[in-house]
């Protein structure tokens, strides 16, 4: 099981959260719940309704995109330290992609609903992240 002080290390990692200090980090670790994936095991669904972000401590991701035909393409892989489902945090859209696990993974699951709870809270969180989306997508 992963304890407080080794989530705050694997989010201080992560772009999403680079904007914010190790207060901030605590918080986001605290409402984080660890979650076991087999190799194989689908963690979503393109076209799964979902606002959680995914943080991979350990393991390997594949993400794969549907064309138009339905064939399925191999878009991304995931190395432990980077996140998926940024954007489902902050937008109410299905999942864009299906995301399935290459090996025995640990993730950290951070909920959108909890995460919105922290931002009314904690408005600097917020501004952190979206300072960052904001760089990223721009």
């Amino acid at each position: 099981m992963i304890n407080t002080v080794e989530k705050v290390e694997i989010l201080r990692n992560v772009p999403l959260f680079s904007n914010l200090d190790t207060k901030d980090l605590v918080l986001i670790a605290l409402v984080t719940v660890e979650e076991e994936f087999s190799e194989g095991e689908l963690v979503f669904e393109e076209g799964d309704e979902g606002d959680d972000l995914f943080v991979l401590a350990s393991g390997h991701l594949k993400v794969v995109k549907k064309d138009s035909s339905g064939a399925s393409t191999k878009v991304a892989e995931i190395e432990p330290g980077h996140c998926v489902g940024e954007l489902a945090l902050f937008s109410n859209r299905p999942r864009s992609a299906t995301l399935s696990c290459t090996r025995p993974s640990t993730l950290l699951v951070l909920s959108g609903v909890l995460l919105h709870e922290l931002m009314l809270e904690y408005p600097r969180l917020g501004t952190g992240m979206i300072r960052t989306i904001v760089e990223r997508y721009t």
